[in-house]
């Protein structure tokens, strides 16, 4: 079969260890990955998601600190790109989204309790008015959060449509 010598496809089935995985040993252990990848959720939940370049750090940082021995830049102070490639294919729950920017006044409304108060007060108010009975003098109006620097892509769970991340609703610098 293919011309390949019989002894040579006996020496490569004994010395082949069935239990071992195909690939080489990744550099953070299960465990540590699973920490991490927990991070990144919380972190998204509270719309401070993480950056690739922001994951890639933490993961130097785990490193370091476990004492492992590892290949990733001392002088970044980062895990490798294709390190974090391997990382996202082993958790397919992460994907990369771009964020659109929301404002902390509006992040801050994003939940049921929140929401439920706003409209119990808009009734109040409009009752206190009498304009329920004349809707047509009410006018829709709204603001817009601008980030002066969006970020361009996030490391979020997969699956969600829309990833917001808080900017400011003032206009102005950043100044680094």
């Amino acid at each position: 079969m293919y011309n390949i010598p019989r002894t040579t496809l006996l020496r490569r089935l004994k010395t082949m260890d069935l239990d071992s995985p195909a690939t080489k040993p990744t550099v953070l252990t299960i465990k540590d990955e699973k920490a991490l990848v927990g991070h990144i959720l919380r972190m998204e939940e509270r719309r401070f998601c993480l950056t690739i370049t922001d994951v890639r750090k933490l993961a130097y940082e785990i490193a370091v600190r476990s004492g492992r021995k590892h290949c990733f830049n001392n002088i970044k102070k980062s895990a490798g790109y294709d390190w974090w490639q391997g990382f996202r294919d082993r958790h397919p729950c992460l994907s990369v989204r771009i964020p659109e920017g929301l404002s902390a006044a509006r992040s801050s409304m994003l939940n049921p309790i929140g929401i439920s108060a706003y409209f119990q007060k808009l009734g109040s108010f409009l009752d206190k008015l009498k304009i329920k009975v004349k809707p047509q003098q009410i006018f829709n109006a709204d603001e817009t959060g601008v980030s002066t620097v969006q970020i361009k892509r996030l490391s979020v769970k997969r699956g969600k449509k829309s990833v917001h991340s808080k900017t400011s609703g003032e206009r102005g610098e950043n100044v680094v």
